[in-house]
């Protein structure tokens, strides 16, 4: 729903409704942005899509003289269409994730613009919503120039079907031809986190899942983070101060957690990895961990 709503070219009073209360909120956005006398390039940004797990609800709310239930799934007349082909009937669902697009413009001014209960969304709703979304804001002035994202398997999905599978760059043609192309953007803090995780399952222990090698042969181990951790812990004043247990032997918890993935793979890390290698007596062991952590 777009602020209580949804949107569609389909005429019907549900619809006007709808298209009417996404006037507003783009209206609010574009006053806003004029209320902040932010220049023309300002209004030039991208779409930052994420979907969180909420409790399941049903709320009644009055929008004018209008009283609705919220807490339905919602993405759409055409979502609901779909979904009716593919079960065969008629159904409402109480929705299990709220689907938030918020603007993010180049020169930092945010808005978040629309929302959809759902309950997890499909690639072919998030990509009709987003080709919407792009024409709403252009339509009040915004230029969505770039689209961020996390890679879970909808999102993941959702970019195959605009760059494809094995895509030689990351920008996508705009529909419109008239229209400036897309760059799709992985989350970064979900990328930190994914190389993270890869050197987590890597080692030689039995718990590994596989062991990272660089061509010229320099072997990446967790062990070795874990290792360093515990030489740091046995100084007087230790290197790196936001390491802890929960760092080297993360649950499935406290994996989730972005500022963790980024604590091992800094500067900070960088620093205490470097000085725990000249203590050792083979110091190449650790060029691998070396080499990763310059990247990172």
């Amino acid at each position: 729903m777009w602020f209580k709503g949804d949107f569609s070219f389909t005429l019907g009073q549900s619809v006007i409704q709808s298209n009417k209360l996404m006037f507003n909120v783009c209206r609010w956005m574009h006053a806003e942005a004029r209320r902040l006398e932010l220049p023309d390039q300002a209004l030039v940004g991208g779409i930052i899509i994420d979907e969180m797990a909420i409790q399941q609800n049903l709320e009644i709310a009055k929008n004018g003289d209008i009283i609705e239930l919220v807490g339905f799934e919602d993405v759409g007349e055409e979502g609901e269409m779909y979904s009716t082909m593919r079960k065969g009937h008629q159904e409402k669902t109480l929705g299990t994730h709220i689907l938030q697009f918020m603007f993010l413009g180049v020169h930092g001014f945010r808005f978040p613009f629309a929302h959809f209960v759902t309950t997890n969304v499909q690639a072919y709703d998030l990509n009709r919503l987003f080709w919407e979304a792009v024409t709403w804001l252009k339509m009040y002035g915004f230029t969505a120039r770039y689209v961020s994202l996390d890679g879970a398997q909808t999102n993941r999905t959702f970019m195959n079907m605009n760059i494809g599978k094995s895509p030689s760059t990351m920008i996508c043609e705009n529909p419109s031809p008239y229209d400036p192309s897309v760059v799709f953007i992985m989350d970064p803090s979900h990328v930190i986190k994914k190389l993270r995780n890869n050197i987590l399952k890597s080692g030689i222990s039995k718990s590994s899942t596989r062991l990272l090698t660089l061509p010229d042969g320099s072997q990446i181990q967790w062990q070795m983070w874990v290792h360093a951790f515990e030489w740091d812990m046995a100084n007087a004043l230790q290197l790196h101060r936001k390491l802890t247990n929960d760092h080297l032997f993360p649950s499935s918890q406290t994996k989730m957690r972005n500022q963790h993935a980024e604590d091992v793979l800094n500067f900070e890390m960088l620093n205490l990895m470097s000085l725990y290698r000249d203590s050792l007596q083979n110091p190449s062991s650790l060029d691998g961990a070396i080499q990763i952590l310059r990247k990172s």
